[in-house]
């Protein structure tokens, strides 16, 4: 049975200092709001409704709130063409502020861990631990044809919108053999792309290496990737856990880069663990 998503919510936030051409992010909560705060962070073809089954899981225990990054799902965009991961960070603490919540656990997939890893490292004091998923360290220590093909790859695939690049992506999001409830769900992520926002998004990848932020990290962190994973692939999260100090990381069998979806029950027992101890 799929979990009915909570409602959009909407926070208003101080656009100037943020650099967004607005005042305002959205979000999904679920859970208590007496609760332990977590904070959901997607990647760069998603959305908050990508976490609809960590939301359910864990909203007995936590308050989870899953933010809609800036150009997203109705989430005003950042006005420059290409922000750096860094006012990413910013811009989730501006969301953070605005809810009143001091600290809180991260949890980051793909894209949204590289923003997670960043948070953790500009602002440690607001991070409980660190979560990652599907794990990006961005794509600046490649080589430049790398960088320079990974970017037209990327402007390719949103060049005629989400619905297009649905049907092209989502067999590299997943494993070998996932359920066709997995591949509907992914594609109706896809489909909600914007085109601005996913490419402002791809820019700052472009720009990050956020392994150089390894060593100011202090908050215990879990790494958890899926061995069928082709997007990031499982030696990406092996660097980082080297990297970090206070970390681990857990394999999934079979799961490819969505394993918030595709092994949602493992997933959610990994940070039910995590929340509740040291590493």
């Amino acid at each position: 049975m799929v979990p009915t998503l909570p409602e959009l919510r909407f926070a208003k936030v101080d656009g100037q200092a943020c650099g967004l051409d607005g005042d305002r992010l959205t979000y999904r909560e679920a859970g208590e709001a007496h609760k332990e705060t977590v904070l959901l962070m997607h990647g760069i073809g998603s959305h908050a409704g990508g976490w609809r089954f960590i939301l359910d899981g864990l909203s007995d225990s936590h308050r989870l709130i899953a933010w809609n990054a800036p150009g997203y799902y109705l989430s005003d965009n950042f006005a420059a063409d290409a922000p750096d991961h860094s006012q990413y960070a910013n811009a989730a603490v501006a969301l953070l502020d605005s809810l009143g919540v001091e600290t809180c656990h991260v949890v980051g997939s793909s894209f949204g861990s590289m923003i997670g890893t960043t948070l953790a490292a500009l602002h440690p004091e607001r991070v409980q631990t660190l979560t990652l998923l599907g794990a990006s360290r961005g794509q600046f220590w490649r080589p430049a044809e790398e960088r320079a093909a990974q970017m037209k790859l990327r402007e390719d695939l949103i060049a005629n919108g989400g619905f297009e690049m649905a049907e092209q992506r989502w067999r590299q999001l997943l494993g070998k053999d996932p359920s066709e409830l997995t591949v509907t769900l992914l594609k109706e992520l896809l489909k909600a792309i914007d085109k601005r926002a996913y490419l402002q998004a791809a820019r700052a990848s472009d720009t990050a290496d956020t392994l150089t932020l390894a060593d100011r990290i202090t908050a215990p962190t879990h790494l958890i990737i899926g061995t069928e994973d082709a997007i990031n692939r499982p030696a990406i999260s092996a660097e980082i856990h080297a990297a970090i100090t206070h970390s681990r990381m857990t394999s999934l069998e079979g799961i490819g880069h969505m394993t918030k979806l595709e092994a949602a029950p493992k997933v959610i027992e990994l940070l039910r663990e995590h929340f509740s101890s040291e590493v």
